[in-house]
Parts: C-alpha cells; sequence; structure tokens
C-alpha cells in the first residue's frame, strides 16, 4: 500500500439535513436511497484545489430525507499522480478521484446519523462517479497555466486538451 498522490486538506460538512420521515411506508424503510449526487472541482494556481460535493434525497416517502453538503481542499503529487495514473493523469481523472473520496466520507457520515435513528443505519448505494459527472473549473484565465503546472502538459497537450 502507498500513499495517495491526491491528498485532502482541509475537509468539512457544510450543511447536513438528516430527517427521518414519519410518513415513510414500512416497505421502503430498508431500501437503499435513491441519492442524487453533484460535484464541482476548482483547479487554482496556487496549487491548492477545491472540491464542493451535494448529496441529496428530497422524496419524503422514503425512511430518510438528505442533503448533505461537503468541502474539500487537496494537493497532487504530480509525480505521484503520473506514475499511479500514468496517460490518464488528467483534470477529469483527479476530479473523478477526488469526488469519490468525499463521497465516501459524506456516505459514513449519514450511517452515523442514523444508525441510531429512527429506522435504522440509511442505505446510501455506492456509486460509480465518472468523470462526465463532475464539473471541472478553472482559475479565470489560467486554465493553461494550471496545465502546464500541475499536470505537466507540454504546449501541445494543453493546445489539444483546450480544443476540446
Amino acid at each position: 500500500m502507498q500513499r495517495s498522490p491526491l491528498q485532502l486538506e482541509e475537509f468539512f460538512f457544510t450543511d447536513v439535513v438528516v430527517r427521518a420521515n414519519a410518513e415513510a411506508e414500512p416497505e421502503v424503510i430498508e431500501v437503499p436511497l435513491p441519492v442524487e449526487v453533484s460535484a464541482s472541482i476548482g483547479f487554482d494556481t496556487d496549487g491548492v484545489h477545491s472540491i464542493w460535493l451535494e448529496l441529496s434525497q428530497p422524496d419524503e416517502k422514503l425512511a430518510y430525507t438528505i442533503e448533505v453538503h461537503a468541502f474539500a481542499t487537496f494537493k497532487i503529487d504530480q509525480e505521484g499522480c503520473r506514475q499511479l495514473y500514468k496517460k490518464a493523469f488528467n483534470p477529469a481523472v483527479i476530479g473523478v478521484n477526488v469526488a469519490r473520496i468525499v463521497y465516501s466520507s459524506a456516505r459514513e457520515l449519514i450511517a452515523s446519523l442514523t444508525a441510531r435513528s429512527a429506522y435504522g443505519t440509511a442505505i446510501i448505494p455506492g456509486m460509480f462517479i465518472e468523470p462526465a459527472d463532475v464539473e471541472l473549473r478553472f482559475e479565470t484565465d489560467k486554465t493553461a497555466e494550471i496545465l502546464q503546472h500541475e499536470f505537466g502538459m507540454s504546449p501541445e497537450q494543453i493546445t489539444l486538451a483546450l480544443d476540446k
């Protein structure tokens, strides 16, 4: 086992709402909750990047109504990522992997909060978060600089990435 080249620095939940719904039907109490997830990654020139992740389940007919917002900052070990991800080292892959880390933490938070709740531990399904599921943002007018310094891309690679 080796240290991850993606290290979260600051991590906190900005909003946490978990409510047991009194009107939940008995047949839905042990059903995995159909959560909605959104994630946005912000890449910055200072090397301290950020993620905002929201996990929600608004249907009050199910056992729990949930809204969790998480925020974290992270750094990229460029050499470690290059060794681990090889040719797949790019902003989308980094964004997906950071989103997966934060999503897992949000699931654990919900499990802990509901463990002693009215219906027992909420079942939050594992999600396969893909690049299309994560919004990538770059510091204004700094995309090329970030791709060069944080991802080690050549001018040709940057041109190709920006043309997509």
